[in-house]
């Protein structure tokens, strides 16, 4: 190697080599993995495997995973002002660090940030990311979110394009993506079981919905103000459910509400095509609208 990298003390990893084996349709990869001075003795640190282009692609971030710092610069296509590669880290404007220097938290509720963002540069130690009322556009990437991630806050903005909700990590308590210009099918068939609140109103979401495999954890779900269609099955709701909001779609059919959960206190039903028009279910104690 010529030059030693800078790497601040931490192990050091990087893709030296990289060789197509085309009689086996795969890929020697040689990886230096490094946390001593012996940088100029390659032999001395390098690692080699055969591996599928799959499995490289997949291994990829793992073996060139760039730092909190790099990652945050490429998060926004506008960065909020004080986000330079000058600055250093712990002064990013938002930004929670632990013990260790890693990213926590980062919090630019109503910064008035424009531009898109790139949900899959976000640190892999985050946990929680708050950055409603602000007016980022564009479409928002799900699928690759940290796996710690326990509340995600993107509602308020103007984020456009279709919404995919099955690859969430498992640990996602709170997600909020309401008041923003979504389009699209909604599958809630496949969220995971910590989420306790989900909120989806004012978008234009479309299609028919399943309410039958929600996680079982789950205390609140507003999709209010979209355009789902078709009947809803009310009779496997979860028995934890305390607020579920309905109105103001396209909703259609007769719903039976014989085997609401027993401690729901809110439901909303109001401005659908229910027939015949929803009766307050007897024993009900909550708030009814419909």
């Amino acid at each position: 190697m010529s030059d030693r990298p800078d790497d601040d003390g931490d192990d050091y990893k990087r893709i030296f080599g990289l060789i197509r084996e085309d009689d086996r349709m795969a890929f020697r990869v040689f990886v230096i993995i490094s946390n001593t001075e012996a940088y100029d003795d390659e032999t001395k640190t390098a690692q080699e495997w055969f591996v599928s282009w799959d499995a490289l692609e997949d291994a990829m971030p793992f073996l060139i995973a760039p730092d909190d710092k790099t990652l945050l610069l490429e998060l926004f296509s506008r960065s909020p002002p004080s986000w330079t590669p000058s600055t250093a880290l712990k002064d990013f404007e938002g930004v929670t660090l632990d013990n260790d220097g890693k990213v926590t938290k980062v919090d630019l509720r109503g910064k008035n940030l424009t531009g898109t963002i790139d949900l899959s540069k976000l640190p892999q130690g985050l946990q929680e990311l708050y950055l409603h009322n602000n007016q980022l556009t564009g479409p928002v990437d799900l699928t690759k979110l940290p796996q710690g991630l326990q509340e995600l806050y993107l509602n308020d903005n103007r984020l456009t394009g279709p919404l995919n909700l099955t690859k969430l990590p498992q640990g996602l308590q709170v997600l909020n993506l309401s008041d923003n210009r979504l389009t699209g099918p909604l599958n809630l068939t496949k969220l995971p079981q910590g989420l306790r609140r989900l909120y989806l109103q004012n978008n234009q979401l479309t299609g028919p919905v399943d309410l039958t495999k929600l996680p079982q954890g789950l205390q609140g779900l507003d999709i209010r103000n979209n355009q789902l269609t078709g009947p809803v099955d009310l009779t496997n709701l979860p028995q934890g459910l305390r607020m579920l909001d309905l109105g103001n779609n396209q909703l259609t059919g007769p719903v039976d509400l014989t085997k609401l959960p027993q401690g729901l206190q809110e439901l909303h039903l109001s401005y659908n095509g229910f027939s015949p028009r929803p009766a307050c279910p007897p024993g009900f104690a909550g708030y009814f609208f419909a």
